[in-house]
């Protein structure tokens, strides 16, 4: 037992689920002063569905008393092993779930503290989970740890599978961390643009599905004696089979009961039938844990009650400011949308334009190069025309020499027919070079004309190109100074605003059956790789219910269907 001094203090270690709260108490606080002192810590206002759990000296967890002392609570038991003031630990956890998560769960920390220990429970198996379930969750868990997924920064292997998914299911499954991370990022891509708020919300929707989800089990008995298993949840009282905690047998709904009560092992549960016979009565099996179980039974009737009037003002005003900041946070989100948007096109146009000016100075380059090699040719095609000019000059003056000879040989008298006929021919011959050297000078002077045509034209395609540059390299400064520059948006119209609400809203459903069809996708592709021999006996529970078509809330309707009178003489026989 603890030693208690007069206006001593002792430090005790409160574990939230991301963090350890430390605190000095007196042996005068109670159970309440430290619930208050954990509250205004964290920022949390939505109290009534936490509590703190600490375990006694037997090893029992309990939950801490509000109106006794603390430091009584933590020397309760029959152990007479004392307490180590130095090392006093206890849990801040959720005690009570709502009924719909998404619309009861007011604060973000409120809803982010039921996101870690869900998730917590899922991994640890205290929830059971399929596995394509589990793979779908843990993309939500990973879009609200590192945000949107980008394929340029994403590291192979920086997902610790281990920390995701509950170790059977990874166990049941030929497949490596790189292959159950590979599917993991295909739903974490398709996530893109859900805060770390709108990701744990769409999380803890899916996990309200899962037929543990919001139940704490007890172990009793009935009249006859029979073991089995009570689940008390906030829609009511859930009797199972020992073997089978997903599917109950009867259900007790919190409408139809007016009070709990209980004398040692023995509970009452009183229902609204007039006839007492009608009362359901079991017996727990551990007297350590009777308080416990009565507080739950208590505390959800309670909720459930409360639910179903009118808020407290608090509430009212909570409600209100968790509105104006979620209609904050889809204005900045709309805000952000459109910027992102904006800058896309901007980069990119800067793009398009930079493969412009890459592709105009690339042509630039291709026109000077043209250009120098016209001016080459036409350099070389000068010195032609010179030597062509002296040639024909060569060939004028042979031509007068070849005239000239012509003259002197037909003044001269010709003395023989041969020497007559040698003269003849050597006209002819020189006629036809004369004729010859004239066609190839038309020719190259031709040619000459072409070349300077050419030229001309490759002057003025080095002019167009130049100009293009000229005006595309004025546009690029505008551009850049576009992308960086602070753009400013209009308010988003409350109307449209709500507009795109309603619309979330309705398409609801519809992502609802997509994600269910995936799922179905998911699960007959993992289903080649699945080791038979590793499912446990929850797997194959779960397995029959998916086959008989049976969904959590269509299993709790018919066990709760009946009069109550009929369901307690069932649950009596069992």
């Amino acid at each position: 037992m603890l030693t208690k001094r007069k206006g001593s203090t002792f430090p005790i270690t409160i574990h939230t689920m991301e963090a350890e709260l430390k605190f000095h108490l007196s042996d005068k606080n109670t159970g309440q002063e430290l619930f208050d002192m954990v509250c205004r810590t964290i920022g949390l206002r939505e109290h009534w569905y936490f509590d703190i759990e600490f375990q006694d000296r037997d090893h029992y967890r309990f939950w801490l008393k509000r109106n006794k002392k603390v430091i009584d609570q933590l020397s309760a038991g029959k152990s007479s092993q004392p307490v180590q003031l130095t090392h006093i630990h206890c849990s801040f956890l959720v005690k009570f779930y709502p009924e719909d998560v998404s619309e009861e769960l007011i604060q973000d920390i409120t809803q982010h503290l039921f996101f870690l220990q869900v998730k917590q429970d899922i991994v640890s198996e205290h929830i059971y989970c399929a596995p394509e379930a589990s793979v779908l969750l843990a993309s939500y868990a990973v879009q609200a740890k590192f945000g949107d997924y980008d394929d340029k920064t994403f590291i192979p292997g920086s997902l610790q599978i281990e920390s995701l998914l509950p170790q059977t299911v990874i166990d049941q499954y030929q497949m490596t961390s790189e292959m159950w991370e590979e599917r993991i990022k295909i739903w974490y891509a398709d996530h893109k643009g859900l805060s770390r708020e709108d990701a744990e919300k769409e999380f803890l929707k899916i996990a309200q599905d899962l037929e543990m989800f919001g139940y704490c089990y007890f172990h009793i008995k009935n009249a006859r004696n029979s073991d089995v298993s009570l689940g008390v949840n906030s829609l009511g009282l859930h009797i199972f089979k020992p073997e089978n905690k997903l599917v109950p047998v009867v259900s007790f709904a919190w409408s139809e009961i007016s009070h709990i009560a209980h004398t040692d092992k023995k509970f009452k549960v009183k229902t609204l039938e007039r006839n007492h016979s009608d009362d359901l009565t079991f017996f727990s099996r551990d007297l350590q844990v009777n308080n416990s179980m009565f507080e739950l039974c208590q505390g959800n009737h309670l909720l459930y009650k409360q639910r179903r009037i009118p808020d407290t003002l608090e509430v009212q005003q909570m409600k209100a400011q968790a509105k104006e900041q979620r209609i904050n946070r889809q204005q900045e989100k709309a805000r952000l949308h459109k910027e992102q948007e904006l800058r896309s096109i901007l980069e990119h146009e800067k793009e398009v334009m930079v493969t412009r000016i890459n592709q105009l100075e690339l042509e630039l380059e291709l026109t000077r190069e043209n250009l120098r090699r016209s001016e080459e040719t036409v350099e070389l095609l000068g010195q032609k025309s010179d030597l062509i000019e002296q040639e024909n000059q060569l060939l004028r003056e042979k031509s007068a020499e070849a005239e000239a000879e012509m003259g002197r040989v037909k003044n001269t008298a010709i003395k023989t027919e041969e020497e007559k006929l040698v003269v003849e021919q050597r006209a002819k011959d020189a006629e036809l070079l004369a004729s010859r050297i004239l066609e190839d000078s038309e020719q190259r002077a031709q040619e000459m004309e072409r070349l300077i045509q050419e030229l001309e034209k490759a002057k003025e395609a080095e002019l167009i190109a130049k100009k293009k540059l000229t005006s595309m390299a004025n546009l690029y400064p505008q551009l850049s100074g576009a992308t960086d520059a602070e753009i400013d948006y209009l308010t988003t119209d409350m109307t449209q605003l709500k507009l795109a609400v309603e619309q979330e809203n309705l398409t609801f459903m519809e992502r609802s059956e997509s994600i269910q069809a995936q799922l179905k996708n998911l699960k007959s592709d993992m289903d080649m790789l699945k080791v038979e021999d590793k499912l446990t006996h929850l797997d194959r529970l779960h397995d029959e219910n998916v086959q008989r078509g049976d969904t959590k809330y269509q299993t709790l309707q018919k066990t709760a269907s009946g009069s109550t009178k009929s369901r307690v003489a069932f649950f009596e026989e069992l």
